[in-house]
């Protein structure tokens, strides 16, 4: 909203944005797990999450191209306040479904404590939560990394946004993918196929690094 209102005359404040928008994704991506937990069971789980990950990557494969013809058609920073200014009705919007839901309450509630000696005690729930982390530590650095590496190599805004809509296509094909085939059974299997998506090309680029094998690797 102030991005909106104010334009760039606010551009000092991004630091705070930054820190505020580290804290609304740990708390959205906890809950967002949590109530898909509730609203599903474990036989259609993995059909759900591939529906929300069809409707996610049409959003990501589209919404970058809207919002660059709007940043190149108006002047200045008027582009970015109406691509800021529809974020902000969107977030409106979310809250208005979210305050609708029916949150299943808790029988019990539990502390802190307790539930890390239950995760200790649990190898299996252990290894989820060290896969997780390193995972989200991969996650945090490798699409600003691969831009990075990719832009060094040949400085083309255009490769860099095909790269993008690669990434984009590819995951809108896979996850409508795992909801037709992944499964409570087979969920183990599909883990060690995206270890192996990520492996191969890593493995590549350490003999031969170039674009091809950067988008081959996107």
């Amino acid at each position: 909203v102030l991005l909106c209102g104010f334009g760039d005359a606010v551009s000092g404040l991004y630091p705070i944005f930054a820190v505020l928008m580290g804290f609304a994704d740990a708390f959205f991506y906890g809950v967002n797990t949590m109530q898909m937990l509730a609203f599903t069971n474990d036989n259609n789980r993995d059909q759900f999450n591939g529906i929300l990950g069809v409707i996610t990557g049409i959003v990501s494969l589209f919404l970058p191209i809207l919002s660059g013809y709007l940043i190149q058609y108006f002047p200045d920073f008027t582009g970015y306040r109406i691509i800021f200014g529809i974020s902000a009705a969107c977030i409106g919007v979310s809250l208005i479904f979210t305050m609708g839901l029916d949150i299943p309450v808790p029988k019990k509630t539990t502390s802190i404590g307790s539930t890390l000696k239950r995760i200790l005690k649990n190898s299996n729930c252990l290894r989820c939560i060290i896969a997780s982390a390193i995972t989200h530590c991969r996650g945090s650095v490798l699409s600003t990394f691969l831009t990075m590496l990719v832009y060094n190599l040949i400085s083309n805004e255009a490769v860099i946004g095909l790269r993008s809509s690669l990434s984009s296509i590819a995951s809108l094909v896979s996850v409508a993918l795992y909801g037709i085939f992944i499964r409570s059974g087979n969920r183990t299997k599909g883990s060690v196929l995206a270890m192996g998506f990520v492996l191969l090309p890593c493995i590549w680029m350490l003999f031969k690094l170039n674009v091809m094998v950067l988008m081959v690797f996107t």
